[in-house]
This record gives structure tokens, C-alpha cells and sequence, in this order.
């Protein structure tokens, strides 16, 4: 016990200093430092799978982790990530297990500061909420956006996605909006704004305003996405064909 705690104390500035914990209160921290377990996971292993929902989110203090995409669409690399992420905080809060996450490479381990997702459903939603939508997770916006443009009449290839998916999140493109039932609020026009959350209304669905959401009964917060919508308007702008030459004798034209 004495080690265990020796080490997890050595880790705190690494938790303390990741998001979303740095947002949150000097009491809120104490709750959850008391709560924290030090976790080791083998080279390979994996993290989060597609099967199953979390049961704990993890502060990653020594190693990397590839986060994945969905079986269904060959689990395209998203993202490598080192110590000082938090991963697992959308996954809880979204409700939804898309993709996967696992140590990265064949030889190093992971070892991180994990926090079981009871303890941190304890937190008050108040103060919590408006942290957690302060940034966006890639998983997050390729599951969105993959849900929406698989409705497109002419989808974007998966190599054209992770592109305008990794300018949206390098550009700070998009936004976090989280409705709770029976509170007042409203989105801004300048995005378009999409369903994030597991719910009845499903993920990728563009979302027009909050009235959409007033019949939700849950009482959990529904996350919402919004997207630049000028960036998105110029990604899903239908390409002109190249004009076609045709060949006559010794003169070409362009027709």
C-alpha cells in the first residue's frame, strides 16, 4: 500500500496538469486523487475495445496509445497519444464505444492514473460539464462525421475524412454544446451542429436547434458538435469534373 501510494503521488502533476482535470476544482481533485489507481497495461494490449463500455478512464503517465477507428471501416490509425492525455472521458460521456484504443507498438508498455467511471459519475454535473466541452476528442468528431456523410449522396473517402477531420480539430473548427432537459439555451448559427451523444436522436444527425431535444425524458446531458460551417460547406462542395479533350486530326479541343 505504502509504494502504491509513494508512486501515485510521484505521478500527480501529470494528472493534475491533463485535461479535463485541470479544470476542475482543488476539492473535486482531492475526491478523485484519493480515488486513483495505478494501472499497466502490455505492449499491444488493448485499452478500450468496440465490444464493451468503459470502466475506467485513464491518465496516461508513461507510454503511448493508438486510438483506432471502427472495425467496420479497417480501424484506421486516428491519433498516437503520450502522457498527459486523458483518454475515455468522451467515450463516457458520449455513451458510445466506437473505435478502439491500445498501447502502441510491440515493446513498450503503458502505465497510467486510472479512475473507475462510479467515482467519477459522483462528480457534480454543474461543475464538470462545462469543462468537458471545452475541447473534442478525434474519435469523437471522425464518428460524427463519418455517421454524417455516410448519408451523402457521394461520401467522402475515408483518406479525404481523416483529412478534413484533422483541420477541423488542428484549426479549432468545431465546438462542444451540452443540453440538459428543461434548461434554456441556443446554438450559434455559425456552426452546423450534429448529435454527439448516444441517443435516441442518432449520432451524425444534423441538429437544427434545441427544440429537436425537448422531448428527451433521460435528464442526462446530450452532447452536441458543432462544425465551422464554412469549412464544411467547402469540404462537401460537389468537385467540378476536369474538362474532357477530344481529339481531332492534329487539333485537340476542350469541350
Amino acid at each position: 500500500m505504502t509504494s502504491t501510494y509513494a508512486q501515485i503521488e510521484a505521478l500527480l502533476p501529470i494528472f493534475h496538469n491533463a485535461y479535463p482535470f485541470n479544470g476542475l476544482s482543488a476539492f473535486i481533485c482531492r475526491y478523485l486523487t484519493s480515488r486513483l489507481e495505478v494501472v499497466s497495461f502490455l505492449p499491444g494490449q488493448v485499452i478500450y475495445s468496440e465490444d464493451k463500455p468503459i470502466s475506467m478512464i485513464h491518465c496516461l503517465v508513461k507510454g503511448q496509445v493508438q486510438v483506432l477507428g471502427s472495425a467496420a471501416i479497417q480501424s484506421p490509425t486516428l491519433a498516437v497519444l503520450g502522457a498527459g492525455t486523458v483518454i475515455g472521458w468522451e467515450r463516457w460521456l458520449r455513451s458510445t464505444t466506437f473505435g478502439s484504443v491500445r498501447v502502441a507498438g510491440i515493446e513498450d508498455p503503458v502505465t497510467t492514473l486510472a479512475l473507475r467511471i462510479e467515482h467519477f459519475e459522483q462528480l457534480a454535473v454543474p461543475e464538470v460539464l462545462p469543462v468537458l466541452a471545452e475541447q473534442l476528442s478525434i474519435a469523437e468528431l471522425f464518428e460524427v462525421m463519418i455517421r454524417f456523410v455516410e448519408r451523402l449522396p457521394t461520401p467522402l473517402s475515408i483518406n479525404d475524412l481523416k483529412a478534413l477531420i484533422y483541420r477541423i480539430y488542428q484549426q479549432r473548427l468545431a465546438i462542444a454544446y451540452h443540453y440538459l432537459p428543461n434548461t434554456d439555451g441556443s446554438l450559434s448559427p455559425k456552426y452546423q451542429w450534429f448529435m454527439s451523444s448516444n441517443h435516441a436522436i442518432p449520432i451524425g444527425t444534423p441538429i437544427r436547434s434545441l427544440s429537436a431535444l425537448s422531448t428527451d425524458t433521460t435528464h442526462q446531458p446530450v452532447r452536441l458538435i458543432g462544425i465551422d460551417r464554412q469549412c464544411l460547406a467547402t469540404a462537401l462542395k460537389p468537385q467540378s469534373p476536369p474538362p474532357i479533350a477530344v481529339f481531332h486530326a492534329e487539333k485537340e479541343y476542350i469541350s
